[in-house]
């Protein structure tokens, strides 16, 4: 769909901080085929551009999150597929069939509708890291469901209020460590990512580093393990190590002064204890129960550090788990 085409070229832009945790697969149709597969090359996107999908089933079990119209076969592979999807129905279909389907999906909670008058490349952009952010690193985790220790990955979005925002995810796995972990390949006869990609398979990505921040007054987000910056960093969660883990979150202003700081806490009582305090503690005022609060709105630049401290629970051992294609 042209509409479907033309949001997505826009929010390339958007989402140029996480493509490399992306892989996009595009079916554009003829007519927009070679402009938009020209719009992902020029920007540098990892993605399959083509003007018709031909191995569909295969397609569907690659990806996390899929978009597209609301016909009643194409919501009944993602159904049968058990993916979710950010659905645009076309404006013409006979008695509004089309909305009418989607609405019903959306009503289960199983993926979001966009009307196509509404549809945006900001919109879209901001749908896609909503569904696949908080997710990424837990590829690495689909093996693990029946092994001891504890696993999941939350996501604390951090926004400097002028159009640009950080995700930071933070999380356990028995089989991460403590430092720094590069990924894993979907085929295990493969242990580097430039061999992976090579022979067409998956390259997860688990922890992912964070460049040194910009000279202020540009905003920036990162979190701090031992004295490293990191925009993902997932430690061990070993059945022996299920202590309290602290990770700093760093903060540096814009030129508007103002940093918030969201959150997704469902489910949170479940798996621990999630506290973020000052750096001093929460000695300064800031002493935040995260599985009870959801946001958080800073206007002082002296609050330039926070305490991400997270204590598991024993007896929670594992979220679902997501992919990462798109």
């Amino acid at each position: 769909a042209h509409s479907i085409n033309m949001a997505m070229v826009e929010a390339l832009d958007l989402l140029s901080d996480c493509k490399d945790l992306l892989h996009i697969t595009h079916q554009t149709g003829d007519a927009d085929h070679e402009n938009v597969k020209k719009q992902y090359a020029e920007k540098k996107f990892s993605a399959d551009v083509m003007s018709f999908i031909t191995d569909m089933p295969v397609r569907y079990r690659l990806a996390s999150l899929v978009i597209c119209r609301s016909g009643a076969t194409t919501l009944a592979e993602i159904t049968a597929a058990g993916r979710v999807s950010v659905l645009v129905p076309f404006p013409y279909a006979a008695n509004n069939h089309q909305e009418h389907n989607a609405r019903i999906i959306e009503t289960a909670n199983a993926g979001e509708v966009i009307l196509d008058e509404e549809i945006s490349g900001e919109r879209l952009a901001k749908l896609i890291k909503k569904a696949i952010i908080p997710f990424i690193s837990l590829l690495f985790f689909s093996y693990l469901s029946a092994q001891s220790g504890f696993e999941f990955a939350q996501n604390v979005t951090v926004d400097g209020g002028q159009g640009n925002a950080y995700d930071l995810i933070f999380g356990f796995s028995p089989d991460a460590t403590d430092g720094f972990d590069a990924g894993y390949c979907s085929n295990p006869e493969y242990d580097n990512e430039d061999g992976c990609v090579l022979f067409e398979e998956t390259w997860s990505f688990i922890d992912s580093y964070a460049p040194p921040a910009p000279p202020p007054p540009s905003f920036d987000a990162a979190l701090n393990w031992e004295n490293h910056r990191y925009y993902t960093q997932i430690v061990n969660g070993d059945s022996l190590d299920l202590i309290e883990h602290i990770w700093d979150i760093q903060l540096q202003y814009g030129t508007n002064n103002t940093i918030n700081l969201t959150w997704d806490n469902t489910g949170w009582s479940d798996l621990g204890t999630f506290v973020l305090q000052d750096a001093f503690g929460g000695a300064l005022g800031i002493d935040i129960d995260m599985t009870t609060e959801a946001s958080l709105t800073l206007t002082d630049p002296a609050f330039n550090t926070l305490k991400l401290k997270v204590t598991p629970n024993r007896n929670r051992r594992s979220l679902p788990i997501h992919r990462r294609k798109l």
